[in-house]
């Protein structure tokens, strides 16, 4: 509401009376619990919701330039005008500014900027400004004329109309969401003129000011659920849209044994008894409950690894894991059922199952572990290259139970087993990255080697690749090696029933 459409005798001032103002608007409910300050004066009990008490007598106090106290409406409203009773009012003056935003981490619109209180009254002054759309109103300090640096407020009105304000229209996905044997390129789209999109793709939900801004179609590759919201300065934002893309999903029958789904035919798995099954075993539609079965709503491949389990010999943690076969038949040492770098002598190329080689898979850790030592709490190895005593690369992903996001991570053994860690997104000694994984996102990583080189690259769903390129030392050549995919428990402590889960929507290796 502009002042002077109410009283045109005022146009120079932005004091008025509260009965001219009131007959067009209504006082907005404020509860103590709603409102909150950058600051207060403890000694003097001078509390935030003071300033809604409905007491002149109390107060919120802050000092300094810039302290504030911010007001809570609920839900976004139409705000008109705000009065304000300054403690002390009729013996000095307050500059201060009104700000409006959809959220206390921002944008916000200045409605009023470097306003100066009357210096006349205790009473509550009236303060026009345009009609605005917001759920927070914040009041900024910048002193008074005493000179002591105090922003004092005995109370606070605001007034407008009640009810929530138009809404943005909630986005469109188009193709809808649902079940596709291929990648699908989806266009995002509200049908509020003006509004911008937010999205996420990683299982966070997006906000206004959080979330990848959308700016053109996006392709999702992997199974992905979709969260996006659409907003505009002058209206509510819209409900968070969801919808959940199942990709690929024409290949993998829920219904269906892993084998039936994914080629098995040149892997056997270790389980958490220690014991293997074989290649061809795996491949006549081996399932063991709760371990390693197939995920009733997407047909992934889940496998499932509990902390206090066997171990297999020369190692301290269990695993449900498998390990390449490329001569299934044979034994697992025999040099057929492996694979060595093509920068390996010729007998060695000649003798060996394969040379160079591919891993590459699609994923989402579910679960890891909460109970244990501090530093195997939430660790998992999801693909590896082993050698015979030593692995050129354990891939990791590790998330404590106090964060948000897991970070991934791999390790490398010297031929001399000497380890060093690597890090893709986040690291040992820096979990939790911002850019982290959530558990049930969907991420692929691929492992390839050519020649000495090792390339290693991540990517979670919907964001850019991140690829790492390390050079294998040449103690490796000759080395026969193998891939291994699935879970490798890196927590021997802890609960009895605390586990590790991980389930796989492709996994293949390749050896050109």
């Amino acid at each position: 509401m502009n002042l002077k459409r109410v009283l045109p005798s005022l146009a120079f001032s932005f004091l008025a009376t509260a009965e001219a103002f009131a007959q067009q608007a209504s006082k907005l409910s404020v509860p103590g619990s709603a409102v909150t300050a950058s600051t207060y004066d403890v000694t003097n009990n001078a509390i935030p919701a003071n300033a809604v008490d409905e007491e002149l007598s109390t107060r919120w106090a802050g000092k300094d330039d810039g302290a504030h106290i911010t007001f809570d409406l609920g839900t976004p409203q139409s705000v008109h005008f705000i009065k304000i009773a300054w403690y002390q009012g009729n013996n000095r003056t307050t500059v201060f500014d009104v700000l409006a935003g959809a959220s206390t981490s921002g944008p916000w619109t200045a409605l009023l900027n470097r306003r100066i209180s009357s210096g006349t009254t205790t009473q509550l002054e009236t303060y026009d400004f345009a009609d605005t759309n917001a759920r927070y109103i914040r009041i900024v300090g910048h002193g008074n004329s005493s000179g002591n640096g105090w922003n004092s407020i005995t109370e606070t009105e605001l007034w407008g109309q009640t009810g929530t304000v138009d809404q943005v229209a909630a986005p469109t996905f188009s193709p809808p969401p649902g079940t596709y044997s291929s990648a699908q390129t989806v266009i995002l789209g509200s049908t509020t003129a003006g509004a911008s999109i937010r999205y996420t793709t990683d299982g966070s939900t997006p906000t206004v000011t959080t979330g990848i801004l959308y700016t053109g179609p996006l392709t999702l590759r992997t199974t992905a659920t979709l969260k996006a919201i659409a907003y505009q300065s002058s209206l509510s934002p819209s409900p968070v849209q969801t919808g959940t893309y199942v990709i690929g999903a024409g290949s993998l029958d829920p219904s269906a044994p892993p084998s039936g789904n994914f080629d098995l035919s040149h892997w056997k798995i270790t389980l958490p008894d220690a014991s293997e099954v074989s290649a061809s075993t795996l491949s006549r539609g081996y399932e063991l409950e709760d371990t390693f079965y197939t995920d009733p709503v997407t047909g992934g491949m889940v496998f499932r690894c509990p902390n206090i389990a066997d171990t297999t010999s020369n190692s301290n943690y269990s695993r449900t894991e498998l390990r390449e076969m490329l001569a299934p038949s044979g034994s697992a040492s025999a040099p057929a059922n492996n694979w060595v770098m093509s920068t390996s002598s010729s007998s060695a190329k000649a003798a060996a199952g394969g040379v160079d080689g591919t891993l590459r898979a699609t994923l989402t850790v579910d679960h890891v572990s909460t109970t244990g030592e501090s530093g195997k709490i939430g660790r998992v190895i999801v693909g590896q290259i082993h050698g015979p005593d030593s692995e050129p690369i354990r891939l990791y992903f590790h998330k404590r139970p106090s964060d948000s996001r897991g970070a991934i991570y791999f390790a490398h053994d010297t031929p001399s087993n000497s380890t060093t860690y690597y890090p893709i997104i986040g690291e040992p000694n820096q979990l939790n990255p911002s850019n982290g994984v959530l558990l049930g996102e969907t991420w692929s990583y691929e492992i390839k080697v050519v020649g000495q080189s090792m390339t290693v690259k991540v990517t979670p769903q919907g964001r850019a690749a991140v690829t790492k390129t390390f050079t294998l030392e040449s103690g490796y050549n000759n080395a026969s090696m193998y891939f291994k995919a699935g879970v490798y428990n890196q927590n021997n402590t802890g609960s009895a029933s605390d586990y590790v889960q991980a389930t796989f929507y492709s996994v293949t290796h390749t050896h050109p």
